[in-house]
C-alpha cells in the first residue's frame, strides 16, 4: 500500500518521518480521513468494495468535498469545516 516504504532519515527519528509523512493526509477534511481508514481496513475483508462504495457516496455530498472542488479549480488551499 506504500505506507510503510519510507526510512528515517539519518538523525531522524521513525516518528518524526511518521509525523513529515502524514502531514498531507492531516490537512485534508476529518470525515474523508474517517471514511477512508474504513475503506484501507475493509479492503481485506469481504464486503470491502460495497463499503468503499458506500464510503465514497458519503463523502462525495459533504460540503468539505465541495470545498475541495472549489479549492482545486480555484487553485487555492481548501479550508475544511469537517462536514
Amino acid at each position: 500500500m506504500g505506507l510503510l516504504n519510507r526510512l528515517a532519515r539519518p538523525g531522524e527519528s521513525a516518528v518524526d518521518t511518521a509525523c513529515r509523512f502524514l502531514e498531507p493526509v492531516a490537512a485534508t477534511s476529518l470525515a474523508a480521513q474517517h471514511c477512508a481508514r474504513r475503506s484501507v481496513t475493509a479492503a481485506f475483508q469481504e464486503g470491502g468494495v460495497r463499503i468503499e462504495a458506500e464510503n465514497i457516496e458519503a463523502v462525495s455530498m459533504l460540503a468539505d468535498a465541495r470545498e475541495g472542488i472549489a479549492a482545486f479549480l480555484e487553485k487555492r488551499p481548501p479550508v475544511f469545516v469537517d462536514r
